[in-house]
């Protein structure tokens, strides 16, 4: 049976339309929302279909606001609550579309799954399952890009840098890298108030001495990290606390693992985690 996407678009908390992709199935034992990372869209993550199909399992992914399509006629968000307002907008389209009511397992990819993190942190009810995929939980020299910006963020918080990200480190098949420089929907820069808002927000999660989650952890972490800080991960799984965690280091593996020329064992992992949800 082939999976088929349905786009839609649903009211965002400060009256603006986001824009969502839904892939469902017969029954759905679970709801897999997916958070992508900064400057990405929902159609960057339309092969999860096919590599998860078989499984009752509806596939739920969103654009944050200002990002994808809606980059052309919406503003970016100013703040990184604002990320989280836009998520609590998803669950409750969601909700009232395809009546979920306790099924919620959330993936989030890079900052996605900072924002996935504290997202569930703060909606701990019906979530079954957190994956965090590269997750963006540490900078290198943090501290002192954050006290540099926080500069900037004073005098002109409107000042956008051009994303430093590097297409050929993102993923070993220059096909996808190639992909990801000639997207024209993805976000390419980013304002001094949002960036400063982000490093707050992981400057406050690495200041607690254990972090607590009410339901089980998956970490899948990139073996050759380029982009973000490649240990915070496993420093924040070291000081988790939940029902259950586990940490998976995909050897050789750049930050988008579900891009890389070996995906097959990413999403293998993905669809154990998914099988073993009860």
């Amino acid at each position: 049976m082939n999976w088929t996407w349905k786009e839609s678009s649903f009211p965002g908390p400060d009256g603006c339309d986001l824009l969502c992709r839904v892939c469902d199935c017969p029954q759905p034992r679970h709801t897999l929302v997916i958070l992508p990372g900064y400057g990405e869209h929902s159609g960057r993550y339309l092969k999860f279909a096919d590599a998860l199909q078989g499984l009752p399992v509806r596939i739920a992914v969103m654009d944050y606001r200002g990002m994808g399509i809606l980059k052309t006629n919406s503003k970016e968000g100013k703040d990184f609550e604002d990320f989280l307002e836009d998520v609590s907008a998803f669950v409750q389209y969601l909700k009232d579309t395809y009546h979920v009511k306790d099924k919620w397992v959330f993936l989030g990819h890079s900052l996605g799954g900072l924002v996935a993190l504290e997202w569930v942190q703060r909606n701990p009810d019906g979530v079954k399952r957190l994956i965090l995929s590269a997750p963006f939980l540490g900078f290198p020299h943090l501290e002192l890009i954050r006290h540099l910006n926080n500069l900037v963020r004073f005098f002109c918080p409107t000042y956008e840098y051009q994303n430093p990200v590097m297409p050929k480190r993102l993923s070993h098949d220059p096909a996808e890298s190639r992909a990801y420089a000639q997207d024209p929907l993805i976000k390419r820069r980013i304002s001094a108030r949002l960036i400063g808002s982000i490093f707050d927000a992981i400057r406050n999660l690495n200041s607690r001495k254990t972090m607590t989650v009410a339901c089980p952890v998956n970490i899948l972490a990139a073996g050759d990290e380029r982009i973000v800080a490649p240990r915070a991960a496993r420093r924040f799984f070291d000081r988790l606390v939940a029902p259950g965690k586990e940490f998976t280091l995909l050897e050789g593996f750049y930050h988008e693992i579900f891009n890389e020329i070996d995906q097959a064992k990413a999403f293998n992992v993905l669809k154990t985690i998914l099988e073993d949800c009860v």
